[in-house]
């Protein structure tokens, strides 16, 4: 029996896989025993297979093994490797992919014996097998990483995390589909395991699922998380620019029309921004803060008494036609500063705007646009 393995080891090929086509030469010390024509013809049983298998291995044997096969590599490695799609007899071990289950089944001095290699979370290994007569991977079934988690985001970035996979590299997708570019992420053997996708828009979610690559393998997605950016800030009160005046409760804007002193303040919608509709909050004469209308450059000006109409006039030194903006947003109060109340929108189109002890109610709660 021995004497028959050498003479089968003397007919050993090295399998070369390149750019998915296998090209077959024989071992260096054994060229001149290969006698068939084309070479291919000295491997026996080449069908299909799933994965890699390998002929034999570059340590782990004893000294006259070594002479016999003349080693080509270094310790530590492995050579003569057969790509996807082969069958192989006396192959000595096969590859057990990262995060896959791998099954396979072959004989060994004409018994049949089977292997099942379970590596999730793990990365590759070469499972030795020892000289069997064939050898067949049957299964493969690898996984897509787990433990997808958000580390941080704000309002334009989102970083994701996952636990590594040996050997692994990933594909990143987002709201379903693959954007390629960096989404493609490289694991340097299992110590990069994250993605960060920029641009994005504020207070918008977003969903991420990530698959494993090896070579052009590709694993189902695996289960999807959603995450959502922050919010843009309040935007603070504008000075010295006409802006709209939004109520929040009723969504209708502040309005003053005509010039002649006195005229009321009312509520109108805001689709157009005519210009008695916008207003200019600037720095007052003698102190305060002024809110004077665009279209007739009069001021905001409020009587001391509640629930009373709130007018416009000449803009002046007086504390009726003074106000302070109150709050931090996105929603503000307007505080007249001689009565100490705060203005309130009505509810009705064409109703006066009025004033009311400052509370926390949403008529009182303006916005600029």
């Amino acid at each position: 029996m021995l004497i028959t393995k050498i003479l089968r080891r003397l007919l050993s090929l090295v399998l070369v896989a390149t750019a998915g086509v296998v090209g077959l030469t024989a071992s260096p010390a054994l060229a001149a025993n290969c006698d068939l024509s084309p070479a291919s013809a000295c491997l026996k049983n080449s069908a299909t297979a799933h994965v890699a298998v390998v002929n034999y291995w570059c340590w782990d044997r004893f000294d006259w093994y070594k002479q016999l096969e003349v080693m080509p590599c270094a310790p530590g490695t492995s050579t003569e490797v057969a790509p996807f799609g082969n069958v192989n007899d006396d192959v000595d071990a096969f590859r057990a992919d990262a995060n896959c289950i791998t099954k396979g089944q072959g004989t060994r001095n004409a018994l049949p014996f089977s292997v099942n290699r379970d590596r999730r979370n793990q990365g590759s290994e070469w499972y030795k097998i020892f000289d069997v007569d064939s050898f067949l991977i049957t299964e493969k079934n690898c996984f897509p990483p787990t433990g997808l988690h958000a580390t941080s985001s704000n309002q334009s970035s989102i970083t994701i995390a996952w636990n590594p996979i040996p050997g692994a590299d990933y594909k990143v997708y987002v709201n379903g589909v693959y954007p390629g570019g960096n989404a493609f992420v490289y694991g340097n053997n299992g110590t990069v395991s994250s993605y960060t996708r920029y641009n994005l828009t504020a207070g918008t979610t977003y969903t991420f699922a990530v698959t494993m690559v090896r070579g052009s393998i590709e694993t189902t997605k695996s289960g999807s998380i959603s995450v959502t950016t922050g919010a843009l800030p309040p935007a603070p009160w504008q000075y010295n620019t006409q802006r709209q005046l939004k109520n929040a409760q009723s969504g209708l804007c502040l309005v003053v029309q005509g010039t002649a002193d006195g005229s009321q303040a009312f509520m109108h919608d805001c689709s157009v921004p005519y210009a008695d509709q916008l207003w200019v909050t600037r720095a007052g004469n003698g102190g305060g803060t002024e809110i004077a209308n665009a279209n007739s450059g009069m001021c905001l000006v409020s009587p001391y008494w509640f629930d009373f109409g709130v007018t416009q006039t000449y803009c002046d030194i007086y504390p009726d036609s003074k106000w302070v903006v109150l709050d931090t947003g996105p929603t503000y109060r307007l505080q007249n500063l001689n009565s100490g109340q705060c203005l309130v929108g009505s509810t009705v189109f064409a109703y006066n705007a009025t004033m009311a002890p400052c509370s926390s109610s949403q008529d009182q709660k303006w916005s600029q646009r």
